[in-house]
């Protein structure tokens, strides 16, 4: 019962931060929606003119990628990071099998 029960409380824990998550983008979405209406311009526009290296000096260039780099890696790791419960409960069920060639020892 305990092991279904801390299943339960990582679903559910899961869940909330999934939750969070959405609330966290659609603000995001909002602001940038809010941002594209001040300078009343479009997507494309703004992507263009952002990726654009004539728009910046070649220090502010350098740093916009590097910070651009630094982010993508970011994410990567956190991505490759995130735990499988399915994974997890597999090597935790066989860490806890005794192997034969082990002894006891009291």
């Amino acid at each position: 019962m305990a092991y279904s029960k801390t299943i339960i409380e990582k679903i559910s824990m899961t869940e909330r931060k999934l939750s969070e998550l959405n609330l966290q983008l659609k603000r995001f979405e909002d602001l940038y929606k809010d941002l594209l209406d001040l300078f009343e311009t479009n997507k494309e526009d703004l992507r263009c003119f952002v990726e654009n290296p004539k728009n910046y000096d070649s220090e502010t260039w350098d740093l916009l990628k590097q910070e651009e780099k630094e982010i993508e890696e970011r994410i990567h790791f956190e991505f490759e990071n995130v735990s499988d419960p399915n994974k997890t409960t597999e090597i935790m069920a066989e860490r806890g099998k005794v192997q034969q060639h082990w002894l006891f020892v009291r």
